[in-house]
């Protein structure tokens, strides 16, 4: 059996509009990222652009997925969480499928970030930590916790990072970014806990687009000089 978790029933449409905002927000970072790459020629804008390029397709998959998910197949309410259940086949195959991409381009996205704050420039090191992220995407019985889990392990460093930045620069956009990847690192340990108490998927996605919506206040504050 394949699950996937889509929040309250009441949400979904609400969940559904919050991930394309989220996807939009990252497809502009990944934009400006990949414009900075090119007037600037410093490498790690690139890397930047493809980590947010990444995290947009992870939103698009996992909105095509919940949608047809929780609109097409049985579903299961359990304590007002709403689980969807279906025998794998040869076409329900897709879905199963849209889950692990939307898990292994948002975790791929996310370790491009870790690399780039914890300045790992070695691509051996590099395709290592990305093994490990398809191993645990694809092979785990546990494949929702287990995302959530490494998701909160590498926000975490990446918040860090982003907060010894802010500590030496004390300005309003090194604050910003870091109140951003905090806020996303907040959302997935939210996350975690969804099967306990099913309005805790409200409050991971609410606070996970607070998180993007500081990323776009950043980019429109720099977009301003």
């Amino acid at each position: 059996m394949v699950h996937f978790v889509c929040g309250p029933l009441w949400f979904l449409n609400a969940d559904l509009i919050i991930e394309f905002i989220s996807l939009l927000i990252a497809l502009l970072i990944g934009l400006f990222s990949h414009r900075a790459s090119k007037f600037t020629s410093e490498r790690k804008y690139f890397y930047f652009a493809m980590a947010f390029y990444l995290i947009a397709a992870s939103f698009g998959i996992k909105m095509l997925a919940t949608w047809l998910s929780c609109s097409q197949f049985k579903q299961v309410v359990f304590q007002s969480i709403t689980i969807i259940q279906y025998n794998l086949n040869s076409v329900q195959t897709i879905y199963a499928l849209g889950s692990f991409l939307h898990r292994f381009f948002m975790l791929t996205g996310l370790l491009i970030l870790t690399t780039l704050c914890l300045k790992i420039r070695t691509n051996k090191t590099r395709l290592l930590l990305l093994f490990f992220i398809f191993i645990s995407t694809w092979f785990s019985r546990e494949t929702y916790f287990i995302f959530h889990l490494i998701a909160a392990f590498l926000l975490l460093y990446i918040s860090l990072s982003f907060y010894a930045n802010h500590y030496r620069k004390q300005t309003k956009n090194s604050f910003l970014v870091a109140l951003a990847f905090a806020l996303m690192f907040i959302s997935q340990l939210i996350f975690i806990f969804v099967l306990l108490d099913p309005t805790l998927y409200v409050a991971g996605v609410i606070v996970q687009l607070l998180g993007f919506l500081s990323l776009l206040l950043t980019y429109l504050l720099i977009g301003k000089k």
